[in-house]
């Protein structure tokens, strides 16, 4: 059975998958011959399968224990280029300057970054985080050990030194720019997999608990770093040789992840009244129900007297113990719920889980888009037919989606954005914003299926701009959800609204924010946020989330800054994931959490300037299903130094089953 098979199951079986690249295909180019996959049986070990490839070459007479060269390195990944049909000659001429000095691991991870991308095989989202940014102060370089600026031939300038900017991004950058990818390529190194054997690029030390990136990179290590990248590649396992014992483990895994996934949207509600209280199985207050062809002035204690808004459940006064219950088969956009401590939130009925989501409306329909530019090569910009709030992404279809193309916000108009600054060089990053053009639909959306949110109507006129935190006239915090403008999207196939008949934006909208004390989230649907879907108030705990069908988050932007604070880099910085919590006692368990812009379900704690002791203890994540989210599960200090204040204590994350996910894509 060849690994045509195992397409999909490599993933579960890699349980982590940045996946684009090319087909391996006979390629020539500078230095490169032509290459075609090997025949017969692989060898076991990637070290003899970087001979096998052609990757390794016999005569650089090198023992796989001494430290590579820079040259023998950029060797190397001309050849995994070469065979996944990728840029040779862009590669070879931007490394045309190899020296024979021998190289770190560090340095290593950076050529691993620049060959994927000339591969095809790595991309970044816009604004994302700060750790994709790079920017190390002159102690910071001190205190690692390595001075890569003077080092090293990447962070040099002149005629013979390499251009630092990658082609990924260069169409967003302003002239002259610089972008150091330090960072990112570290990130890059230990999240990017092989799906042979499911191994990072490069090596994480257990002992060390680090990628050890000030230690030499040997020639075993380089090899083997050029196999795994070129076996990360969905089209290599495609052609690898038959192994039965891997595609029966793959296939096991399927089957278990896809048993699982059913389970879960399947699931019943199974919550009845006690006189005592076992969340996620009993309440023992008071039962209200909601429907949408419900009545807000009736009782709501009953299904044939329920209310039916999100506005009347905020009003009702809720009691510890009592229990809410949204019909299944039903949505409520828009909304927010308001939850209260010891309050367990659920389904009945009959039919799908109900859904709660951040979309304010379904955008298909062709009279609610007009064509608002056509261009004489084909392209076609659509408006959307009413002013709309910030939009992280547009739901098209499952696994399709509108990507957004951020900009910045001046406080006066939007600009292109400077893509990833130097965070330490706050007037330069300033310099570079304030040289920036306005922001063009008919220029800046580059490419089809993107669109550009011009929800600028009510933003303040001053920076930095910190949109978490918002109060309202009512005393309520808001995410600006009072900015709006007009939405543009490219579509060059045709109207939009036709073309997909059940669109849904990823608006500001968080279905459950703020999350209380020993709230108990069953069996719903929460869908179509451009923020978090759910997260736990900081100071709350005891909150259990089970069964419930988590997807599609992320993307809004979160602060326009051109300094940095903790937790926010300047520039623009995007939020938004499925949710979590940074407070103790909490459970997440069998929940499907799939497409997040940011981290699927995780702990984020110590960011200084919300004022909160953190004290996370006790919290389970179990029983999950991941798919495409850019980070699955999150663990995260943002302490810059230690403070006792700040713990993680008896986290555990067990039995979950992670598919296609990871950096970027």
């Amino acid at each position: 059975m060849k690994r045509q098979i195992s397409l999909l199951l490599a993933a579960w079986l890699a349980l982590s998958l940045t996946a684009c690249g090319q087909q391996p295909v006979a390629a020539t180019g500078d230095g490169a011959e032509a290459w075609t996959f090997p025949t017969g049986p692989a060898p076991e070990t990637e070290y003899e399968r970087a001979f096998w490839y052609g990757f390794a070459a016999e005569d650089e007479g090198r023992d796989k224990g001494t430290v590579i060269t820079e040259e023998e390195m950029v060797g190397l990944l001309t050849r995994v280029i070469a065979a996944s049909g990728g840029d040779v000659e862009g590669w070879s001429e931007m490394t045309a300057g190899a020296s024979e000095e021998e190289i770190y691991r560090d340095y290593g991870a950076m050529l691993l970054l620049y060959a994927a991308e000339r591969m095809g095989a790595t991309d970044f989202t816009d604004g994302f985080a700060p750790y994709l940014m790079g920017g190390r102060t002159d102690e910071d370089w001190e205190a690692f050990g390595t001075d890569i600026r003077g080092g090293y031939p990447l962070f040099e300038e002149g005629p013979d030194r390499w251009d630092r900017v990658c082609t990924s991004i260069s169409s967003q950058m302003g002239e002259g720019e610089t972008l150091n990818y330090l960072n990112a390529s570290q990130n890059y190194a230990i999240s990017r997999l092989s799906l042979i054997t499911g191994a990072p690029l490069l090596d994480f030390s257990y002992e060390s608990f680090t990628m050890e990136l000030t230690q030499p990179l040997t020639y075993e290590a380089g090899a083997v770093a050029a196999v795994r990248l070129f076996e990360s590649i969905p089209e290599t396992v495609a052609q690898f040789p038959e192994d039965g014992t891997v595609n029966a483990r793959a296939e096991e895994l399927f089957r278990e992840g896809r048993a699982r996934l059913d389970a879960i949207l399947a699931a019943e509600t199974d919550i009845v009244k006690s006189d005592t209280f076992v969340p996620g199985e009993t309440y023992t207050g008071t039962a209200y129900y909601i429907a949408n062809d419900g009545d807000d002035s009736a009782a709501g204690t009953s299904p044939d007297a329920a209310w039916a808004t999100i506005d009347r459940l905020n009003e009702a006064d809720l009691n510890y113990g009592d229990a809410v219950f949204f019909r299944r088969g039903d949505v409520w956009r828009a909304v927010q719920v308001e939850s209260r401590p010891g309050v367990t939130y659920s389904a009945y009925g009959e039919g799908e889980k109900p859904g709660l989501y951040g979309s304010v409306e379904n955008g298909g329909g062709a009279e609610k888009w007009s064509l608002w530019y056509e261009g004489e090569d084909g392209r076609k910009i659509w408006v959307y037919y009413k002013s709309m709030l910030d939009c992280g992404a547009i739901y098209l279809k499952e696994n399709l989606a509108s990507e957004k193309v951020q900009s910045f916000w001046n406080g006066q108009t939007y600009q292109v954005l400077s893509n990833l600054w130097n965070t330490d060089q706050t007037e330069q990053a300033a310099e570079d914003q304030a040289a920036m053009p306005e922001f063009d639909p008919v220029v800046h959306l580059t490419k089809d299926l993107t669109f550009f949110s011009q929800a600028s109507s009510g933003l303040p006129d001053t920076l930095p701009i910190y949109l978490l935190g918002w109060v309202d006239t009512n005393g309520r915090e808001q995410y600006c959800l009072t900015a709006d403008g007009p939405l543009y999207l490219r579509c060059d196939q045709g109207n939009p609204g036709e073309l997909y008949g059940e669109m849904e934006f990823l608006s500001p909208y968080a279905p459950f924010d703020g999350v209380r004390d020993d709230v108990v989230i069953d069996n719903l649907t929460l869908r179509y946020t451009g923020r978090n879907l759910l997260s736990v108030a900081p100071e709350c705990g005891g909150v259990l989330v089970q069964n419930c069908d988590l997807g599609w988050s992320g993307g809004c932007a979160a602060s326009y800054a051109l300094d940095t604070i903790t937790g926010y880099g300047a520039g623009v910085q995007r939020s938004g994931g499925v949710g979590g919590a940074s407070s103790g006692r909490n459970t997440f368990r069998n929940n499907y959490v799939h497409v997040s812009y940011q981290e699927g379900l995780g702990l984020e704690t110590a960011i200084e300037f919300s004022g909160t002791v953190f004290d996370v203890t006790d919290v389970v994540f179990e029983g999950n299903v991941f798919y495409h989210c850019a980070s699955p599960l999150l663990y995260f200090n943002w302490d810059e130094e230690a403070n006792p204040d700040h713990q993680f204590r008896n986290i555990s994350f067990r039995d979950n089953y992670v598919f296609y996910s990871g950096m970027a894509h």
